[in-house]
């Protein structure tokens, strides 16, 4: 595979193909050297090249719309899986851009990039293969819907707004994430991670079965398990040694119930437990840091922030338990990479949750802490279940390969492509 990142519009002609990945921006503001790089135009606008016009290599565009970590994660393993493969993959990606100190202002810059500017960028490029890694309906609208592939990772505000988990944000976050998803009836083919999205975007979204294609998620090499002399200097270096170390990995939204991992983490300490909450991701926000400090944990929750995977990797291997109660996932990556690093994992018993972790983790129903509480006390009295618990984690996660989704990624590239043409 040959890859290309670059600023301003790319061309096709394979002279033109960059050797080093040079960045792709959406932004408003391309730098100057961009007009360096071409762009073949018919009459009526950019020129789509066709799969096999000249027996070149398939072309595939990857768009990312917004910047999340877990979008870059997913982008970039798709990047990294075809390196050696007869695709041309086109990343492009948005750029960062210092945002107005007003906030005011700062919501309006970000409305004109987003809803203008980059969809007016994504519509002048060219590919055989539309491939948006982020589900977002604006870029979805102007690519050409029988190249184009989207990635839905989840229907979550749908399932809120029926009333299946608990939502109390503004509800034209809703409306237009509504808006964002109809747009997936009239693309190619829609990805799904798990078969619980599959199911959710057929009955939510109407999109027709046909169309709908379950590609799990791959697990990064970084997430692997680390030697017990490693993991108790790891543990040392976060100034625990004896203690329960329950581990939450996640953004803090909503969805992710951070409510219940202090909760459970109450009800241990109460039965006598030593426990403490390690928290990786987003810090805390007002509702949950009040109700933790109501509970009396300051002193029991460490929160790191955001880290890279190496060192989530290590926090990971440094863990008793990972805590993971949310209310929806589309897919859950934290359950998998606990797995790969032989961390024992209880979490919500919900589709998405199941489907990834088979009979390898224990299960709770979201807001049933006790239930939480028990599984974690139960791993910690009994050495011997703790060491199944870890060996069953290790072999799930070894079934979750990228090599295998990349075969099918391009599977479904090479179909759309080919029936585009017809």
């Amino acid at each position: 595979m040959s890859t290309g990142r670059f600023h301003g519009l790319p061309s096709l002609r394979r002279s033109d193909r960059c050797p080093k990945p040079i960045l792709a921006d959406l932004s408003d503001n391309p730098p100057a050297h961009a007009a360096s790089v071409g762009v073949a135009k018919s009459p009526s606008g950019p020129m789509r090249p066709t799969l096999g016009r000249s027996g070149d290599e398939l072309v595939v565009s990857i768009v990312q719309t917004r910047i999340h970590p877990s979008t870059d994660r997913y982008r970039r393993a798709i990047v990294d899986g075809f390196r050696e493969r007869d695709v041309h993959l086109l990343e492009h990606v948005p750029s960062i851009r210092p945002r107005s100190s007003a906030r005011k202002l700062a919501r309006i810059d970000d409305y004109v990039r987003r809803w203008v500017l980059q969809p007016a960028m994504v519509r002048r490029l060219q590919a055989d293969v539309f491939h948006l890694v982020d589900d977002n309906g604006r870029a979805a609208r102007v690519t050409p819907p029988e190249r184009t592939v989207v990635t839905c990772h989840d229907v979550i505000l749908l399932l809120a707004a029926e009333g299946l988990i608990p939502y109390d944000g503004p509800r034209w976050y809703i409306h237009r994430f509504r808006w964002g998803t109809a747009a997936l009836r009239r693309v190619a083919g829609v990805i799904c991670p798990t078969d619980a999205v599959r199911r959710d975007v057929m009955r939510l979204c109407d999109v027709e079965a046909a169309r709908l294609h379950v590609i799990r998620h791959g697990i990064d090499a970084a997430f692997r398990r680390l030697s017990d002399q490693r993991r108790e200097e790891l543990r040392r270096g976060l100034g625990i040694s004896t203690a329960t170390m329950l581990l939450h990995v996640g953004t803090g939204t909503f969805y992710k119930n951070v409510a219940a991992t202090l909760a459970t983490l109450r009800a241990l300490r109460d039965s006598g437990t030593d426990a403490v909450l390690v928290r990786v991701g987003e810090p805390l926000g007002h509702r949950d840091r009040a109700e933790q400090n109501r509970l009396g944990l300051n002193a029991s929750v460490l929160e790191l922030g955001r880290v890279g995977d190496e060192r989530l990797a290590e926090v990971y291997n440094a863990a008793d338990v990972l805590l993971f109660p949310s209310f929806a996932e589309g897919f859950g990556w934290p359950v998998l990479e606990a797995m790969a690093c032989g961390t024992p994992v209880v979490a919500s018993d919900i589709p998405a949750l199941r489907e990834v972790g088979g009979d390898a983790i224990r299960y709770a129903a979201p807001n049933d802490t006790g239930a939480f509480a028990d599984a974690v006390r139960s791993l910690v009295a009994e050495p011997g279940g703790r060491t199944a618990a870890v060996e069953r984690g290790l072999a799930r996660a070894k079934e979750f390969d990228w090599r295998r989704a990349i075969d099918e990624y391009e599977a479904l590239y090479r179909e759309v492509a080919a029936r585009a043409v017809r």
